[in-house]
């Protein structure tokens, strides 16, 4: 196989360096690309008929996506990690399974009917369904609701398409990797709201996203991530997200690389050869 990287690593505030490092020990050849490069630049990387995967950012996702001929390229079906695509999926495995869809500029008319309806303690959860995540997810206090909505609007569209949720009590959160439908490394990232980074993932939360992976019909690309938390004593899905533009924290890898670069690979060739 001749698969090769591009990276932005600062993107991950230098936790994609061990990805890095095992390129470096597994010979795989590979380029760092730094922040004040032009990314128009980025598809003079590497030759137009390369095999190459992109890791970084959302934005550098879309340059590469749209400038860049390689194969995979990127792997961040954007559309398919919105919630409006990806919640009928999931449905009742969601934490956020009690929830509706409205417009931005919707929430403020429709205050005393969302909190009547999915309030808890005086409070909402609050987040964009588009993947590319417009603003931060976070659950907002009842009397501070119309200032955080004026805060909303100066930053975004009032058709912004946004999700309104029953908050949950989030006590552990993993990242795990999926390759073609399999659970192939997790790592462990919050803890009570605080940063964790631990390879340690109990089998419970493996065997239960792969159930979840078993039971629905979503396949957004080859190779993605999906986020299990523990919510009430019960595992949930949290969210999910692209490969490309997620990070690893302390999943494995040289398993992650030989997986991806196995699908790379293989779509590389399966295009050359139609």
């Amino acid at each position: 196989m001749n698969v090769k990287w591009l990276l932005e690593p600062e993107t991950f505030l230098g936790e994609a360096q061990l990805l890095v490092d095992t390129l470096k020990k597994l010979n795989i050849v590979h380029k760092v690309w730094s922040f004040g490069q032009p990314y128009e630049e980025a598809k003079n990387t590497f030759k137009d008929d390369d095999c190459v995967i992109f890791y970084g950012s959302l934005q550098f996702s879309r340059v590469i996506k749209r400038e860049a001929k390689w194969i995979p390229g990127v792997y961040c079906n954007l559309p398919k990690f919105e919630c409006l695509y990806y919640y009928p999926r999931f449905g009742q495995h969601l934490v956020n399974s009690d929830y509706v869809m409205l417009p931005l500029g919707e929430l403020s008319r429709r205050k005393d009917w969302l909190f009547d309806k999915l309030g808890k303690n005086d409070q909402l959860f609050v987040r964009p369904s588009s993947g590319f995540k417009s603003f931060t997810g976070e659950v907002m206090l009842e009397q501070e609701w119309d200032k955080n909505l004026r805060f909303l609007a100066f930053r975004n569209d009032p058709e912004t398409l946004t999700i309104v949720a029953k908050p949950a009590t989030i006590s552990y959160e993993w990242r795990i990797v999926v390759a073609e439908g399999k659970v192939i490394a997790g790592s462990q990232y919050k803890k009570y709201g605080l940063i964790v980074r631990s390879a340690d993932v109990p089998v419970e939360v493996l065997n239960y996203a792969q159930s979840v992976l078993d039971s629905i019909k979503y396949k957004p690309d080859p190779l993605w991530t999906l986020d299990i938390c523990q919510a009430n004593d019960e595992l949930k899905v949290l969210e999910v997200g692209s490969f490309s533009c997620a990070g690893l924290y302390s999943c494995d890898p040289e398993t992650v690389i030989n997986a991806a670069n196995q699908i790379a690979w293989k779509e590389y060739c399966d295009y050359q050869n139609p």
